[in-house]
Formats: structure tokens, C-alpha cells, sequence
């Protein structure tokens, strides 16, 4: 089982996939 620690971890790492992911879309549409 995963501790808090790692779970905060592996949360904060799709959260920034997510935004990278927006990022990438906003890139997308004003260009």
C-alpha cells in the first residue's frame, strides 16, 4: 500500500501532466 507521501506524489505528477497537457492545447488553438 502506498504511503501519503507517495500518493501526494503520484497526485501532484498527473496534475502537472494535466496542465502541461492544456498548455499544450491552448499552444494548439492560438496558433
Amino acid at each position: 500500500m502506498a504511503t501519503k507521501e507517495e500518493r501526494l506524489k503520484a497526485l501532484e505528477l498527473k496534475q502537472a501532466q494535466i496542465k502541461a497537457q492544456i498548455q499544450a492545447i491552448k499552444a494548439r488553438d492560438t496558433a
